[in-house]
């Protein structure tokens, strides 16, 4: 999979100096402690990142695809719509990116 760069986009409501200083955190890497005497860097310059390994993909194919909206579709919500606080696709969403991740709970 080929690594999409940083982009700066400023929106509305975006201070254009936080965007410039968040431009320029990007652009070189970002020194930490050291670990048993070698140097160790931060260096967010090389794409999309996901702490979950991935997941952030998994996410974009599934929204692409219809994955969990398909089946949130197909089946019946029994409950009372006025308490409803979750909708049934945000509730199948969950669940399967949690197995996705690997959480054992899901």
């Amino acid at each position: 999979m080929n690594a999409q760069p940083f982009k700066t986009h400023i929106g509305s409501g975006v201070d254009p100096m936080h965007a410039e200083m968040a431009s320029q955190l990007h652009q070189t890497p970002l020194p930490l402690a050291p670990v048993r005497a070698k140097a160790v860097a931060l260096d967010c310059d090389r794409g999309r990142l996901a702490v979950d390994a991935g997941l952030l993909w998994r996410k974009d194919i599934a929204d692409q695809l219809g994955f969990t909206r398909h089946r949130a579709a197909v089946l019946s919500d029994p409950r009372d719509a006025r308490r409803v606080k979750f909708t049934l696709h945000d509730l199948i969403k969950q669940r399967v990116f949690h197995m996705a991740a690997g959480y054992e709970d899901a």
